[in-house]
């Protein structure tokens, strides 16, 4: 029984450690969560705007404005094992994605993100 017992423990620190030396950065997590949100705002283009030739500068000004969004009103929660994403718009806090094993997941929301 000790011999289970150990070998829990050993697995549940090593399970720790890796949690801990694989949290995704915060650079990380604001470029997926900036990528789920291109890829939201590309499919809610149509296929006339698509085929428009200043759609690729719009796209481009939406970077530059998301990039600079995230970096003023988003920041990482650390909790060593395991990171969140807040966002804050017009003074409301949101959890927008969760960082664990090197991954970032981000959580399902619709265009009214912050109601």
């Amino acid at each position: 029984m000790k011999r289970i017992i150990i070998i829990l423990a050993v697995l549940f620190v090593l399970v720790c450690l890796g949690a801990f030396i694989s949290n995704p950065s915060e650079k990380k997590m604001k470029s997926e969560f900036s990528e789920v949100i291109l890829e939201k705002l590309d499919k809610k283009t149509d296929e006339d705007m698509k085929n428009n030739p200043y759609n690729e500068w719009g796209n481009s000004i939406v970077k530059n404005l998301l990039s600079k969004i995230m970096d003023s009103n988003s920041k990482r929660l650390n909790y060593y094992l395991f990171s969140e994403l807040e966002l804050t718009i017009k003074e409301r806090k949101k959890i927008v994605a969760l960082g664990a094993f090197g991954m970032v997941y981000v959580y399902d929301f619709d265009d009214n993100i912050m109601e």
